[in-house]
């Protein structure tokens, strides 16, 4: 599959790292807005995506790659306290569901499951997040980092 920038660029710092180097669009300016915010709009995100590829001249990487880079961004975040685990796990099970359900990302659906099961049970929270803490961990093995 072709790389849509120069494989130095990863894809958190990519952004700055672009726009450094002249790649530069009113479209990408919006995308790069979107960090400020806590909660993006998904939606919005993808169109804003989409156009600065569009417009940057850039291939633009199948679904299932960039859905699972963002997931990686997503469980960083969980592991780095940034998010909380049941927030993280909803955004990692609305991604399963966007990829149609993969087999190897099943987990989160339960585990989506089971947040909602544990906001009733506060006994049973401390267990649900230290098993979506281990699942995050098991996907950044699983999903190598791309650069894009």
């Amino acid at each position: 599959m072709a790389r849509c920038v120069p494989p130095a660029v990863p894809r958190k710092s990519g952004g700055r790292h672009a726009l450094e180097t002249g790649a530069d669009t009113e479209s990408f300016r919006i995308l790069a807005s979107f960090a400020l915010e806590r909660l993006p709009n998904p939606f919005e995100i993808e169109r804003y995506f989409i156009r600065s590829l569009e417009e940057l001249g850039l291939s633009r990487p199948e679904p299932g790659v960039w859905m699972r880079q963002y997931g990686r961004d997503v469980v960083e975040g969980i592991l780095s306290g940034e998010t909380s685990p049941g927030e993280g796990c909803h955004e990692m099970y609305d991604i399963v569901a966007a990829l149609f359900h993969p087999e190897d990302l099943l987990a989160w659906a339960y585990l989506d499951y089971e947040c909602d099961m544990a906001a009733e049970n506060p006994h049973y929270k401390s267990e649900v997040e230290n098993e979506i803490r281990r699942e995050a961990k098991a996907f950044l093995d699983a999903n190598s980092e791309e650069f894009f």
